[in-house]
């Protein structure tokens, strides 16, 4: 499931139905307290045979639900404490 808010910034940011399910599938899975990370880094890409334009695709579920996606090539200034 996807709410509203993730649907309005996968259309606005161009992601596909097959990056998400990509990143669902094979992305890194970072949990914290109050959310699930999903994110596809080069090792994920390259391992898979993945598109290498899906590099730096973050996914956060919330309860089940797709809550928002974005691309964030820059890890090292991306932490999950920050959320």
């Amino acid at each position: 499931m996807i709410n509203t808010h993730a649907n309005k910034r996968i259309n606005q940011r161009g992601i596909t139905d097959e990056q998400i399910e990509a990143c669902l599938k094979y992305g890194k899975e970072t949990a914290s307290s109050c959310a699930y990370f999903y994110v596809l880094g080069k090792k994920e890409i390259k391992k898979h045979n993945l598109n290498s334009k899906w590099h730096g695709t973050v996914i956060i579920m919330e309860n089940g639900i797709i809550a928002t996606v974005f691309i964030n090539k820059n890890f090292k200034l991306y932490t999950i404490e920050q959320f």
